[in-house]
């Protein structure tokens, strides 16, 4: 996509950004998928800040699951969280497959409509890849470290009147959440509700920190 196709380290070296990766509560990688120096990028952001949560976002892994699902096994240690959603949760597995890891059984694999599926697969695949995973779907989203799992249900927006960005908006819920210790499902409830914030645009742009508190106060209270 332009000129983040090939954004690789050379990029950004410098003795600034290094004092960043170097002194960052986390650092964030995202769209992996669209810029074929992501594994490059990823591995020089996430070594240079080791006293950071490292986060990896993907995006859409269709064209590039297998070199994906390698890049999981390789760099499991540099890799603190990994954020997914249902499409790209049934990339990896049909990846698994090709590669002939099959770690999700086959009457499973494929069906995230219970709250106990999504939970068992999501379980197995933290379990193999040694990472924890997170999976936001339209019923709900999970965590699990390979030993634990917590479910909370999704909050079905009446209208969805913006889509793209839902995802990132997701992420920045939960690592708000993760970086002031809140609780697992406390995280997942927050990232979900601010998910559905956006997707129905209810205060017509990105909601606030304020905005949140204050649907909190008044839905909840």
């Amino acid at each position: 996509v332009g000129d983040n196709r090939n954004f690789g380290p050379e990029l950004i070296e410098s003795m600034d950004v290094l004092s960043i990766l170097n002194s960052s509560s986390a650092v964030v990688l995202t769209n992996w998928a669209s810029n074929l120096r992501g594994t490059d990028l990823l591995k020089y952001i996430f070594e240079k800040s080791p006293n950071s949560l490292h986060f990896l976002d993907p995006a859409d892994i269709s064209e590039r699951r297998v070199e994906f699902i390698q890049d999981l096994k390789n760099h499991s240690k540099l890799i603190d969280l990994l954020s997914i959603n249902e499409n790209e949760y049934l990339q990896i597995i049909h990846a698994l497959e090709d590669s002939e890891d099959r770690i999700v059984s086959d009457k499973n694999k494929n069906n995230l409509k219970t709250p106990l599926n999504l939970c068992k697969n999501v379980w197995f695949l933290s379990n193999f890849f040694k990472i924890d995973i997170c999976i936001h779907t339209v019923i709900g989203s999970v965590w699990s470290n390979g030993y634990n799992t917590v479910f909370v249900n999704a909050i079905t927006p009446s209208k969805i009147n913006i889509v793209s960005g839902a995802g990132d908006s997701w992420d920045s819920a939960f690592l708000f959440g993760h970086l002031l210790n809140f609780k697992n499902e406390e995280k997942l409830c927050f990232a979900n509700l601010v998910a559905f914030l956006y997707l129905e645009n209810f205060y017509n742009d990105t909601p606030s920190l304020r905005d949140i508190v204050n649907y909190i106060y008044n839905y909840y209270f």
